[in-house]
């Protein structure tokens, strides 16, 4: 099931990248402007779109396109929310969805000693029940990235594995470790 999601998210990231490239050769966008130009804008607009990830909360209502989605992302998103009824709850699942994994690219791409990485990766704690309820992730893969992260977030081994067990209890996962 996880797998079929990867896929369907590459699919349409894949799917994104060719618009973009066919949008850029069609209309000839910024051709004649320099390399180095045109890879400081998009250099600007990923900075942006960073920011925004990093204090993105989870939403319960869609009404407008998210600072974090692109317009290529959202007119994907919006076409396939309507393939599934109810069409708004589909919206505000995908949207929850792409955030979350837009956050954990984000905080891996993050130096783990950055306060914002730090910031992010409890976000991301907080936010893995759900991701485990709504069936994007499986509870190993859940467990996983949730030793990751407390991993980087606490230093002290005892606090580290009452943390791990802690969090595993959030997503319905028993964990006991073995006295030193």
């Amino acid at each position: 099931l996880y797998k079929n999601k990867i896929i369907t998210l590459l699919s349409i990231t894949a799917i994104m990248l060719v618009g973009v490239w066919i949008y850029s050769v069609v209309t000839k966008n910024d051709l004649t402007a320099p390399v180095t130009t045109q890879h400081t804008a998009v250099k600007d607009v990923a900075v942006i779109s960073n920011n925004n990830l990093l204090n993105a909360k989870p939403v319960v209502q869609v009404s407008e396109q998210p600072t974090y989605i692109t317009e290529m992302e959202w007119q994907v998103l919006q076409q396939i929310a309507q393939q599934k009824p109810p069409a708004e709850d589909a919206l505000v699942h995908l949207v929850n969805n792409l955030r979350f994994v837009k956050q954990v690219e984000l905080w891996h791409s993050l130096v783990k000693t950055n306060p914002e990485a730090q910031a992010l990766a409890e976000l991301l704690l907080t936010d893995i029940p759900t991701r485990v309820q709504q069936q994007d992730l499986d509870r190993q893969q859940a467990q996983q990235l949730q030793q990751e992260l407390i991993s980087i977030l606490t230093v002290d081994a005892n606090a580290r594995q009452q943390r791990i067990t802690t969090e595993a209890k959030r997503i319905g996962v028993t964990i006991e470790f073995e006295s030193q």
